[in-house]
């Protein structure tokens, strides 16, 4: 039987490798060759069927990286993990966090439907002297997807914040009311 191997690819054409089983037991870690185009349905914006079922055995959600630690592409502080993916389209940018959050063990908490639902929750005027939230996006405790501000790039960008909610004041540190 072979085994199985979980990837996604982040907006910057990363490969990130989540997991590889057989029977229930990790194997050899060592990706195969993968086209990030063909992970995208460039039609739709859909991850392939094989990237978009959840990963099992360890996530991020279980066991947070620690501070300092890289862990698929973003960077954690113990508290706080973040990483950025970027695509042509909002659907595929999109898409690949979707992806991810499933991945990572994250299915469970409410996120917009789709990329259409998710740009309602930019601010529509580039005047950003009144803001009625600090945070430019979607936010629901543990994770917010944000549209990074500043910085001309042809392809569209969120920035994926996860918490962990084991931490001793993770509401506070969610709500950005320290620590």
């Amino acid at each position: 039987m072979a085994a199985q191997r979980e990837y996604a690819i982040t907006g910057n054409g990363r490969r990130i490798y989540i997991a590889s089983y057989l029977n229930g037991a990790p194997v050899d870690p060592a990706p195969p060759e993968i086209d990030p185009a063909a992970t995208i349905d460039p039609d739709t914006g859909e991850i392939a069927a094989a990237f978009a079922e959840a990963a099992p055995g360890t996530t991020l959600r279980r066991q947070f990286p620690t501070a300092s630690e890289d862990y698929e592409g973003g960077q954690s502080d113990g508290y706080e993990y973040r990483v950025v993916f970027s695509a042509r389209t909002w659907s595929q940018c999109y898409a690949l966090v979707q992806t991810f959050l499933r991945q990572e063990g994250y299915a469970d908490v409410p996120i917009p439907a789709d990329a259409e639902e998710l740009l309602l929750f930019r601010h529509p005027s580039r005047n950003r002297q009144v803001l009625l939230f600090a945070d430019e996006g979607y936010v629901h405790n543990p994770l917010k997807i944000l549209f990074p501000r500043g910085g001309k790039s042809r392809f569209k960008q969120l920035e994926l914040r996860l918490y962990n909610e084991r931490a001793e004041g993770h509401l506070r540190r969610f709500h950005g009311k320290g620590g």
